[in-house]
């Protein structure tokens, strides 16, 4: 067997049993016991995990965990409202969302959005919550927020229910591109992926 042959099997064997088998079942169980800091805690670290067995985007920046977080991040169902929320948070920041909530959840274990403006630090409100529900102004149609998303009293939130929902969703479609359409690009990225997490290669 050929050397890429074997990583893909190690690759396929990788997403069935930890990202399937541990991480979304965990995210799963966590939603359930209501764990929402340790859920989207969860979250934001298993994208990153996730983004490393994936393709390089279109003008990828950033430190090499930012982006293989924005390869998962950027192809979940809601991408294009997330680049979005990116775009605001970066110019009123200097930082894109993923500096401020993996880095302050992991180390502070809050969702802090901050700027600097002299020697004062001011916060943008953010908040964790199960649920992110969004209502339409003409109709007051209730629907499902995007999995990071600005309530209507300007707060970031992160909807871990909704995360969950569209990560699962996004690792079925990654699986599907890899391992059953043998899309050659998502193959070479889960191979490389391979390498990061077995051999320890950058």
């Amino acid at each position: 067997m050929i050397e890429r042959e074997k990583k893909l099997i190690e690759s396929k064997d990788f997403y069935n049993d930890r990202i399937k088998g541990w991480m979304i079942a965990d995210l799963e169980k966590s939603i359930e016991a209501g764990t929402n800091f340790l859920t989207a805690l969860g979250c934001l670290v298993y994208t990153e995990i996730v983004g490393t067995f994936l393709p390089p985007l279109e003008n990828e920046r950033g430190s090499l965990k930012s982006k293989r977080f924005y390869r998962c991040f950027y192809r979940l169902e809601s991408a294009e409202y997330l680049k979005q929320i990116d775009v605001i948070i970066k110019r009123e920041t200097n930082k894109k969302l993923y500096e401020h909530l993996r880095h302050n959840m992991a180390h502070k274990y809050y969702p802090a959005i901050s700027k600097r403006q002299g020697n004062i630090v001011l916060f943008i409100p953010s908040v964790i919550a199960r649920d992110g529900i969004r209502y339409d102004n003409g109709t007051g149609e209730k629907t499902d927020a995007p999995p990071v998303f600005i309530d209507n009293d300007n707060r970031v939130v992160i909807a871990t229910r909704n995360f969950v929902k569209e990560l699962s969703s996004a690792v079925d479609q990654f699986y599907l591109k890899t391992f059953d359409e043998n899309n050659s690009e998502f193959q070479k990225a889960a191979v490389n992926g391979t390498d990061v997490v077995f051999r320890g290669q950058p």
